[in-house]
């Protein structure tokens, strides 16, 4: 009965997806050669929380180029707050880090927490930041190979929900019609047991196994968790993930231990993060 009713949830949010219309604006009409930071707004015609659109703050830096198809996409969710506008204070530090390793930046307000810590407002945001992508691939302004979901503290959580949300876990033809990243990034993330996080359908489903790890198999799963001064329940919650990828997405994921450092976001942590993208990408 409970994987009767774990299919079921999983086919209606399969359906709000695809039947989901949005509406993105804010991009420029073209392409900023000399780079630019842009306000974007995404309507959801049937969102769950967020009624008036999700925001999200696009950098580019210069000297990127859309000749240049390898070019990186970072998308990044804040955590735990109830400030809209988060979303850009707390990405300024991804501003230099963008400009000194020209990837094309994009951070997105994170409704799990701006719900009111409602687990499945984590799929506002992810709507939204696939209608993003979906633009810029239209715009041909990159080619949607090289896109990394990201997030921090609950922000981890909501990019954890997008990156689920995005692999054939109940497509009976086994293909997604949605978005494939081609990573995952959790620093010092949360992770609960919930139905929006519950394990992908076809990892438990015999028959449908083949072509859930022929898709999954190369897919980059990145994760941190500090010292003693994290969060407690990242210290709990970032161990139990780590098996849950382990079990589920048939990955052994990488998981960087900073013994140092408390609940933030470090540059050595990024550094980490972004050797392994490029070593990823090479």
């Amino acid at each position: 009965m409970k994987l009767k009713l774990l299919f079921f949830f999983l086919i209606v949010i399969g359906f709000i997806f695809q039947l989901t219309a949005t509406e993105v604006s804010g991009l420029p009409d073209k392409f900023p050669k000399e780079g630019g930071a842009y306000t974007i707004r995404v309507n959801i015609e049937y969102p769950l929380y967020a009624k008036n659109g999700v925001e999200a703050w696009l950098f580019i830096p210069a000297g990127v180029s859309t000749k240049n198809v390898d070019t990186p996409v970072i998308i990044w969710y804040h955590g735990s707050t109830k400030d809209t506008q988060a979303y850009i204070s707390l990405a300024k530090p991804w501003q230099k880090r963008a400009e000194n390793k020209k990837f094309i930046f994009i951070s997105v307000q994170n409704w799990w927490s701006l719900s009111g810590d409602y687990t499945d407002g984590a799929i506002d945001s992810s709507q939204a930041s696939q209608a993003i992508i979906e633009s810029l691939i239209q715009n041909g302004w990159i080619d949607g190979k090289n896109v990394f979901v990201t997030g921090f503290s609950a922000g981890g959580l909501t990019a954890v929900v997008t990156f689920l949300q995005n692999i054939p876990s109940f497509y009976e033809d086994g293909k997604p019609f949605l978005f494939h990243y081609s990573g995952l990034a959790s620093f010092k993330g949360n992770y609960y047991q919930d139905p929006v996080l519950e394990p992908p359908f076809a990892a438990i489903d015999p028959e449908k196994s083949e072509n859930y790890r022929e898709f999954i198999k190369n897919k980059l799963i990145w994760l941190s968790i500090g010292g003693k001064k994290d969060a407690p329940r990242v210290l709990k919650q970032m161990p139990e993930f780590r098996e849950y990828v382990r079990q589920y997405l048939l990955i052994e994921p990488i998981y960087k231990v900073y013994p140092d450092e408390g609940h933030f976001l470090s540059e050595q942590n990024f550094e980490d993060f972004w050797a392994t993208v490029v070593s990823y990408l090479q």
